[in-house]
């Protein structure tokens, strides 16, 4: 923690237990109407912003012409509060008109100074903030345009982080927060990136950032009622957002303790940012979240993307500076994952529960687990990247391999290069198993010289049976005889076996103890569906059969 947060905290303290102690002298008389202080979130509660109390001139932009309703903040004037910690807003922007009413206000063209475009800022508020005398913490976002209304994003899809904060906050796994969306202008490459590219230019991120720490943040602070020291200040981008967003961590530490860098560029400059940053001895935020997905980038000789490997380096990086995964580092390689909001949107559970949650996500038992192998099938000397997800209540977390007690069925097979990467070293196959956290997964590997031939490893749990069998489709499940392929027991009621099959073909499939009348059923003795398996990739394929039709 910066000395600038741990400075200020000791304040909010010792302002808070002066105030306890005015109170506690009035706790006697309960007509007082400062006899108590408004509920706030965190530990921070001192560190309160103050709010103009109204909203005055409220426009409704679609009508075209203004309301005769003003839109009242709720205020706490009449209680005594701390004093004002919150930086006030400039005199040029302390004034500005905010349009709206409920929970959906806007600014028109906040002016941006240092020759910046002005632009449109969205603030949208938590349920109940007029109802309350609560202080929020803020979550500020770039490219406001695409966040909440697919009619004005620029690609028609939107993140729906208006959807999304809403129903994790209702389902209790956050507490709720203020979030503020800085619309992007036709100089957003300029603006988001702090070093000019050879090819596109750029490089005015540093004035950027400081319209969003000189003037956007104290104006929020100044008009509503904010948490805003920089524990309760949370920073969130995609793409180049997601690139000046660790840029904020190494050169503009102290505003924001909650970063999240959403597959972000860092491919600028011939990555001079990453660079940069693996050789920073900048602290690591209260939370810091990098990811990517696996179809954004160009590919790597070891099987992901670009996007992904740097993103994998930042974490790395962070790390080596004292961060803790799953406490306050938090990464994800996002599997079949584009570039778009479509895909952001779908992981924005995962970024919002650990950038913004109280709970550190590695403190919740995982809930699901999952073995990522980029490409499960290579030749001898080709090489692959494993990594173990596990999934945190609503996070979704890609654990480094150095704290995934990796073990291999079969370590002849394939040769660990490097953290994470396995290269094929002779012909057959391995089962990969990765751990942490108390949870376990398996992948198939194969190392094969005949690529469209696929070696998929079935696993069954059955009812107690002295031998199971499975038929299917194809000769090498005996094309539909009751007696296809045996299974050999792996203990524990659990039988498996494996079997290399076309690329490309559809297998449909059963379990028998050996003949058709001992077929599985389902759970009432019903007939059951064929099961069904693609085979496109090597893969360990886990079954459970619940009823045997003889039994």
């Amino acid at each position: 923690m910066n000395q600038r947060l741990k400075t200020e905290r000791a304040l909010s303290t010792l302002i808070l237990v002066l105030l306890l102690a005015r109170l506690v002298g009035a706790c006697d008389d309960t007509s007082n109407p400062r006899s108590s202080l408004p509920d706030a979130q965190s530990d921070a509660t001192a560190d309160l912003g103050t709010s103009d109390g109204v909203i005055n001139d409220v426009t409704d932009q679609d009508a075209g012409h203004a309301t005769d309703v003003s839109t009242e903040l709720d205020t706490v004037a009449d209680q005594e509060l701390p004093p004002r910690v919150c930086p006030p807003a400039p005199s040029e922007v302390a004034g500005l008109n905010v349009q709206g009413s409920g929970r959906w206000l806007r600014v028109y063209d906040f002016p941006s100074g240092s020759g910046l475009t002005s632009r449109n800022i969205t603030i949208y508020l938590p349920e109940g903030y007029d109802s309350t005398n609560q202080y929020y913490p803020v979550l500020y976002m770039h490219d406001g345009q695409n966040l909440f209304d697919a009619s004005e994003a620029g690609f028609g899809v939107e993140w729906q982080v208006d959807e999304t904060i809403d129903d994790l906050t209702r389902r209790g796994k956050l507490n709720p927060w203020i979030v503020v969306g800085i619309d992007n202008t036709d100089a957003r490459m300029d603006e988001y990136t702090p070093i000019p590219d050879a090819d596109y230019g750029g490089g005015r991120a540093d004035e950027y950032i400081a319209l969003i720490e000189q003037r956007i943040k104290p104006f929020i602070d100044s008009r509503f009622r904010t948490l805003c020291d920089p524990a309760n200040s949370a920073i969130l981008g995609s793409s180049l957002g997601g690139l000046i967003d660790l840029y904020i961590v190494m050169k503009h530490p102290g505003t924001f303790e909650r970063v999240g860098c959403v597959s972000p560029s860092l491919w600028w400059n011939n990555q001079s940012v990453l660079r940069d940053y693996e050789a920073t001895s900048a602290g690591v935020p209260m939370r810091l979240w990098l990811d990517g997905g696996s179809e954004e980038g160009a590919g790597t000789d070891e099987g992901d993307t670009t996007v992904i490997a740097d993103a994998r380096r930042a974490r790395d990086r962070a790390l080596e500076l004292g961060g803790r995964f799953g406490e306050n580092v938090g990464f994800l390689a996002d599997e079949g994952a584009a570039h778009n909001e479509a895909a952001w949107a779908r992981r924005l559970p995962s970024i919002l529960s650990f950038l913004l949650g109280e709970e550190q996500a590695s403190s919740r038992t995982p809930n699901a687990s999952h073995v990522v192998v980029y490409d499960s099938q290579v030749d001898i000397g080709e090489s692959t990247r494993a990594e173990l997800e596990l999934t945190h209540g609503e996070t979704r977390l890609t654990w480094p391999y150095g704290l995934s007690s990796p073990s291999l069925s079969s370590a002849d097979k394939v040769t660990v290069t490097s953290p994470g990467v396995l290269r094929g070293a002779s012909y057959g196959t391995t089962i990969l198993t990765l751990s942490s956290a108390g949870t376990s997964a398996s992948e198939l590997l194969e190392v094969s010289n005949t690529p469209n031939w696929i070696t998929m490893r079935f696993e069954v749990e059955v009812p107690s049976a002295d031998a199971v069998w499975i038929s299917g489709d194809v000769q090498e499940l005996g094309a539909w005889d009751g007696a296809g392929l045996q299974l050999q027991p792996l203990g524990n009621d659990r039988w498996g076996a494996e079997l290399t099959l076309p690329a490309g073909l559809t297998l449909l499939y059963k379990y028998t103890r050996g003949t058709w009348p001992t077929v599985e059923k389902d759970a009432n003795g019903d007939e059951l569906s064929n099961r069904v398996q693609n085979v496109d990739r090597p893969r360990i394929v886990s079954d459970r059969v619940v009823r045997w039709a003889d039994q």
